[in-house]
């Protein structure tokens, strides 16, 4: 699943911290990424959420 969490730069500002070198000064959409799988046996399932920010 994709969704849209909201935009950044200009007048408000937004604290994230650990993703490299994101420069969140610019107007950047930023979205959360999540996705779900299932193994090993019935009751085994794994979540992995990122976060993505694109600047333009």
């Amino acid at each position: 699943m994709i969704k849209k969490v909201g935009e950044s730069g200009g007048e408000g500002s937004l604290n994230i911290g650990g993703y490299g070198e994101t420069d969140l000064t610019q107007k950047s959409v930023i979205y959360r990424i999540t996705g779900r799988g299932t193994g090993g046996n019935d009751t085994t399932q794994t979540v992995l959420r990122s976060h993505y920010a694109r600047a333009y």
